[in-house]
């Protein structure tokens, strides 16, 4: 499935070692975003569109060519790698599909649902890599939430605050109620997160 956001720009080369790192790294970088006047479609407008459709008809090859060259003409958008790699999924050239995926995180993209469910990359899905990235997700997140409990406790202090974290479903709170009231929230969202998750 195609990939089409806001545009993003950033670009740096990684293979597995790397994964780790790249995804802070993209989950922190700068973003930028570039458009066109109101009514105007832009070049690049154009050709996605001409990606677009030689997907429609399967022709992977054409698809291919044409991220190519957006990329040749200094083209950066996580877009362009993102529908690379699902170009070169299709055309069983899986290696170079990794390497186009792991540009497409360093430029920006974090949709992390759409990536596992994407049937475009589906023979990808359960080689090393792609778990990787997904673990280094995993332990961004984890780790990007402690810091944040952390943060907020220095930068509220303990006093009248309650911190908690409830590692089983993943949630980290930090409120300003008496301990019963706590108490009764943590049992509502634990029932509410169980209840999702079925």
């Amino acid at each position: 499935m195609m990939w089409r956001l806001s545009i993003r720009h950033g670009r740096s080369s990684a293979r597995h070692i790397g994964v780790i790192a790249l995804v802070v790294g993209f989950l922190l970088g700068p973003l930028s975003s570039a458009a066109a006047p109101m009514g105007q479609t832009t070049d690049e407008e154009v050709s996605q569109q001409s990606v677009i459709d030689a997907f429609a008809r399967a022709d992977y090859e054409q698809a291919l060519a044409i991220l190519d060259q957006q990329i040749a003409q200094g083209g950066t958008t996580h877009e362009l790698f993102y529908n690379r790699a699902c170009a070169l999924a299709r055309l069983e050239r899986l290696e170079e599909a990794e390497a186009a995926l792991v540009d497409a995180l360093n430029a920006g993209f974090n949709d992390f649902a759409h990536l596992r469910s994407d049937p475009d990359l589906a023979n990808l899905h359960n080689r090393r890599m792609f778990e990787s990235i997904f673990e280094a997700a995993r332990r961004y997140a984890r780790d990007a939430a402690s810091s944040a409990q952390e943060g907020w406790r220095q930068r509220f202090g303990s006093a009248g605050y309650l911190f908690e974290k409830d590692e089983q479903r993943r949630i980290h709170y930090a409120t300003a109620l008496d301990s019963f009231s706590q108490e009764r929230m943590r049992e509502m969202l634990d029932e509410l997160t169980d209840h999702s998750i079925k």
